[in-house]
């Protein structure tokens, strides 16, 4: 990667801990989610 690239995260799993800390800490770090999946939905 270089400088001025954006870096998409995806979340396996989106229980308590990603939907309560794991995804607002991505947000908060400036990070941008592209896609979530879970496979118990």
């Amino acid at each position: 990667m270089t400088a001025g690239q954006a870096l998409g995260w995806g979340v396996i799993g989106f229980g308590w801990v990603a939907r309560d800390y794991g995804v607002p800490g991505l947000q908060a770090a400036g990070g941008r989610l592209v896609a979530v999946a879970d496979p118990s939905e």
